[in-house]
């Protein structure tokens, strides 16, 4: 349907201001293809992002050397936090995160 909107856009062709050239509408939105962020693949292995949008990571210090510490340390290390990072940051490492 929206084709049929813009069909004498798409079956036209237009012409290059730098070249000159005759172009197809497929060849013009070639050139004017934005690329993408790429998500940073290290923040993605330790942040999850829920499903509202939040950042949820686990705590550092509990891989190893848990034997010296109390119960309670323990404990409080198996619990997961949540991040605040700013916008900037977020969109820059996580893109395609929706957070």
């Amino acid at each position: 349907m929206q084709y049929e909107a813009h069909k004498e856009f798409f079956g036209s062709p237009i012409q290059d201001r730098v070249s000159g050239k005759l172009l197809q509408c497929n060849e013009v939105m070639r050139q004017f293809h934005v690329i993408d962020m790429k998500t940073n693949k290290s923040y993605t292995k330790r942040i999850k992002v829920t499903k509202n949008g939040k950042l949820v990571a686990r705590k550092p210090g509990q891989n190893h050397f848990n034997a010296r510490q109390s119960g309670q340390q323990r404990l409080n290390r198996k619990r997961t936090q949540t991040l605040s990072l700013s916008k900037r940051t977020t969109r820059r490492f996580l893109p395609k995160s929706g957070a």
